[in-house]
């Protein structure tokens, strides 16, 4: 009798991620750094790879949406105790950081401060598991502003 072995165990990595991300699942095996690889290789390099704020935006979106983060997030809004009595004055402080990052970014230099901080803050949590995100709010932040900043950019 021939022995067989699920289908699982002969499948790549990457074709698994794949799966489990179209599917809506995300195993609890499944760490900040797995996805970041699946996603885009050139995040994991430093920090000034995340110069290309498309593949931020797309990574910070997708932990935020499979984490249920972003749920959390915005129940509790806004995201920080300094803007709590002025939550506009945030959306004003995310375009200023949003033009800068553009500028950065068309001048091929590195981003502002707080991008590279948030971003930071995503790449020091790397073995975190992406089911646990929503557990961990230094990093929903980070992941939420990132994604905000994108979306704020504008023309000059």
């Amino acid at each position: 009798m021939r022995k067989t072995t699920s289908h699982a165990s002969k499948t790549p990595v990457r074709r698994q991620l794949r799966t489990s991300l179209s599917s809506g699942l995300i195993a609890k095996e499944l760490t900040i750094r797995e996805l970041l690889e699946y996603l885009s290789p050139a995040l994991l390099d430093d920090v000034g790879s995340c110069i290309w704020p498309p593949d931020i935006f797309a990574a910070c979106s997708l932990m935020l949406q499979k984490s249920g983060g972003y749920i959390l997030l915005v129940s509790d809004w806004p995201p920080h105790p300094a803007y709590e009595k002025k939550p506009k004055r945030w959306i004003s402080d995310v375009k200023k950081i949003a033009r800068k990052w553009r500028r950065a970014w068309i001048g091929s230099k590195l981003p502002p401060f707080e991008i590279l901080r948030w971003w930071e803050c995503v790449l020091d949590h790397q073995s975190l598991p992406v089911g646990e995100i929503a557990r961990n709010y230094e990093v929903c932040c980070a992941l939420l502003e990132l994604s905000c900043a994108y979306r704020k950019l504008r023309p000059i």
